[in-house]
């Protein structure tokens, strides 16, 4: 038996062995050209100018090879300052652009290419040489590993038939075979730039992990199947295949070190990109679709080594999920889509998401797997309408998101391991700093922020707790992170998050440039109740108030549309556009109620005063992203509605205690909700912050102190460790006690959860999962 076993084993590890070997040989070569030839002529090029731009640039090109309009007499060529390499760079750009453009048009047939690839072949090598001549300099980046190499195969694959009389040494002509060579050194640039010090072999694995450069989106963007059958080169291709195998694993924070990718899939579902970022959508969608379009090309060569195992296939089929919450109505939420936040023209992410299964789809995956992607493209019709609602939490993203079929909020937290989205006022998202401050997406229709965003006071988003002061104009691209090393959540038909907020920055620049964003502390968390949400804040600190600029909690800015309603103190009243009210929420005897476009909100008594408004804004859509001074005709106003509290500039122990309801038909259904106080705020401290909703028995608590204990309907709670909690009634005296560690300790074994003097030893995940929930049914 013992025998039977260990031959098992070493079946078992001779076909992982086989699994992770492409076995790409030199007679399989001609094969894997073919295969990178059709894929070329199959698929469109990247940003296409089609036929009229492309016989425009075509008139454009001389005799010896150069654009009219590209040429270099603006720079100097061997200068080396930023500035006039980065000319160069995007002269080079263009013309590579407009060759693979024209090379691609003639392979199709709209150009006759026999008529004009003399020109073609000249222009590679004019354009080329400049290229290859360059020394290092930032201002390469990303073209020389990118786009000139994608160009390249684009140029080369579709003069393939001239390309492969020069690799067999048939070709007479110099020059073709010099636009040949040129060709494939611009090509091998995807394996060599940018320089990597700290990994000089080329031919290493290493050279594609550890760095953002190398993984992640930016490994998918250098298109290395194809740059690698177009230099011939089998040792790279095998190199190729084992880093995509190896990249359909799992990053989390306690696993980076070991991780294949720091930059990745994580086990939560989603994605980081730019270091601990959240950002499924952009580096972490690109980076996968680009290792499945490899493994696709790989398994068209007809290698039967090329498959995934089953794991991997349900890592990927999990991403696919993931990327669906973290989206409402084909809108990517904030925080998620990085520097490409706020564009006028907005991207369908429903319609990336069917692209990312199609791609999966094409790989051939198990049965059990195929069925259940077909199954996610069936709930994707209708604009995603059809997905189930709940609550989920991406615990190595600090995030939370409770959805329905007509609401949906996102909570984007931060801690010491996570970090918020970068900002790029020089290119692109120019306002994301605070994004990460509890931010908190509230959609009700999908396309709210669509009308709204160019009116926000983007130094307080939706949801933050911030200083209102100017932002500063800086480029950061792996955002801020908290001080405090506690932050999770937990999902389900319910939820709850929460997070320390004191935000920092590990770089000189936090000193002068960032002061006005820092020094502000705060508790903040988050209730889900299928479509209501409560959020307390406490212990809200001005650290810093020689800064100028109040401290503000936003709850939301949003479209305006219509009336707004409100009740307090039994009256109610209708205000029109425009308005502005405020009031001293100390004064208040009863919650603030308020019903705009089909939300509600609740403001309840405390301390800050209680700020509203709905007015016309001027739209300022190429402040808040550069890339929006592309698109023509927009919108000059745009009417917000905002509600915030404001603590003051001296805030100390300051707090906050508000509701966002969905899904009430009416005003009065609204009121109503409120006024039967069904959701008791038990505690909101700085030691434990509680709610119970006493219709359906169900108790959820963030405890930052392990001291802290509660007492509500004839129960007492208390934890051995800092915790987020949830205790669901089920019936009888049976009740689903989850619970889910925010410090993501990785020698945490267990929490000790005592409710009415019983204890209840619940076990934490390991690694990669800690901080992920564990869910166990005790009796009371």
């Amino acid at each position: 038996m013992l025998l039977k076993y260990i031959y098992s084993i070493m079946v078992f590890l001779c076909l992982s062995t086989i699994a992770i070997n492409a076995q790409i040989t030199k007679e399989s070569m001609p094969k894997v050209r073919e295969v990178a030839a059709r894929y070329i002529k199959e698929n469109v090029p990247k940003r296409f100018a089609g036929d009229k731009k492309v016989k425009e640039s075509l008139n454009k090109l001389n005799d010896d090879g150069i654009f009219s309009d590209l040429k270099f007499d603006s720079v100097n060529l061997n200068h080396q300052n930023f500035k006039n390499q980065h000319k160069i760079s995007v002269i080079l750009r263009d013309a590579f652009f407009r060759l693979s453009d024209i090379s691609w048009s003639c392979n199709k047939g709209v150009i006759n290419g026999d008529e004009i690839k003399e020109k073609i072949y000249k222009s590679v090598i004019y354009y080329g040489n400049i290229e290859l001549k360059r020394k290092q300099s930032r201002a390469r980046w990303p073209f020389s590993p990118f786009l000139y190499p994608y160009c390249a195969s684009v140029i080369y694959f579709s003069f393939y038939n001239d390309m492969e009389t020069v690799k067999c040494g048939k070709s007479s002509s110099e020059l073709v075979k010099n636009a040949a060579e040129t060709l494939k050194k611009i090509s091998f640039q995807a394996f060599t730039e940018p320089e990597r010090k700290d990994v000089k072999e080329i031919y290493s694995i290493e050279r594609f992990r550890n760095s953002t450069y190398w993984v992640g989106g930016n490994f998918g963007y250098r298109y290395p199947f194809l740059n690698a059958a177009l230099c011939n080169d089998v040792k790279m291709l095998n190199l190729i295949w084992d880093v995509c195998n190896k990249a359909i694993s799992h990053v989390s924070f306690n696993t980076e070190a070991e991780a294949f990718w720091n930059e990745g899939l994580t086990s939560d579902g989603s994605a980081w990109g730019h270091g601990r970022q959240s950002y499924a959508f952009g580096y972490g969608l690109d980076g996968i679709k680009g290792v499945l379009r490899s493994l696709r090309l790989f398994s068209e060569v007809g290698t039967d080594q090329t498959r995934l195992n089953e794991k991997q296939f349900e890592r990927l089929y999990d991403f696919a999920v993931g990327l669906t919450w973290l989206q409402f109505r084909e809108r990517g939420c904030l925080s998620v889509v990085g520097r490409h936040n706020f564009l006028y023209k907005r991207s369908n992410y429903i319609k990336r998401i069917e692209n990312y299964l199609a791609s999966l789809l094409s790989i051939n995956p198990p049965t059990d797997i195929k069925n259940k992607l077909m199954d996610l493209q069936i709930l994707l019709k209708k604009n995603g309408q059809n997905l189930p609602d709940g609550v989920k939490s991406f615990w190595n993203n600090d995030d939370l998101v409770m959805r329905g079929n007509r609401f949906y909020v996102f909570v984007n937290m931060i801690s010491s391991r996570s970090i918020g989205p970068e900002t790029v006022p020089s290119t692109s998202s120019a306002v994301n700093y605070n994004l990460g401050d509890g931010t908190t997406v509230i959609l009700k229709r999908g396309d709210e922020y669509d009308y709204s965003a160019a009116g926000w006071n983007f130094a307080i988003p939706p949801g933050a707790t911030c200083r209102d002061t100017v932002l500063p104009k800086e480029n950061i691209w792996r955002g801020f992170s908290s001080k405090h090393n506690f932050a999770g959540g937990i999902g389900g038909k319910n939820g709850v998050a929460g997070f320390i907020l004191e935000k920092i920055f590990d770089t000189e620049k936090s000193k002068y440039h960032f002061k006005e964003l820092l020094g502000i502390k705060a508790y903040k968390s988050y209730f889900m109740f299928n479509g209501i949400m409560i959020a307390l804040g406490a212990g809200i600190d001005n650290m810093t108030p020689e800064q100028k600029g109040n401290i503000i909690t936003c709850i939301n800015q949003t479209y305006l549309q219509g009336e707004l309603q409100i009740e307090n103190n039994g009256k109610q009243i209708t205000l029109e556009k425009p308005y502005e009210r405020t009031e001293a929420l100390s004064m208040l005897k009863d919650p603030f109620i308020m019903r705009q476009r089909e939300i509600g909100y609740a403001v309840f008594p405390g301390s800050g005063t209680l700020k509203i408004a709905g007015k016309s804004e001027n739209a300022k859509w190429d402040e808040i992203n550069k890339r929006n001074k592309r698109t023509k005709r927009k919108k000059k106003h745009v009417n917000v509605f905002s509600i915030s509290i404001d603590h003051g500039k001296k805030v100390k122990n300051g707090s906050y205690h508000y509701m966002v309801i969905f899904n009430r038909k009416n005003f009065k259904d609204i009121c109503k909700i409120v006024s039967l106080n069904r959701f008791k705020v038990l505690v909101n401290s700085t030691k434990l912050q509680a709610v119970y909703n006493s219709k359906e028995k169900c108790a959820q608590l963030v405890v930052y102190d392990p001291q802290a204990k509660i007492s509500f309907d004839k129960l007492t709670i208390k934890s051995s460790r800092p915790a987020i909690i949830r205790l669901q009634y089920i019936n009888n005296n049976q009740w689903l006690l989850s619970v889910a560690d925010p410090t993501q300790n990785p020698n945490l074994k267990s929490i000790t959860i005592t409710i009415n003097e019983k204890n209840f030893e619940v076990e934490m995940p390991l690694k990669p999962d800690c901080g992920k929930q564990t869910d166990i049914n005790i009796e009371l």
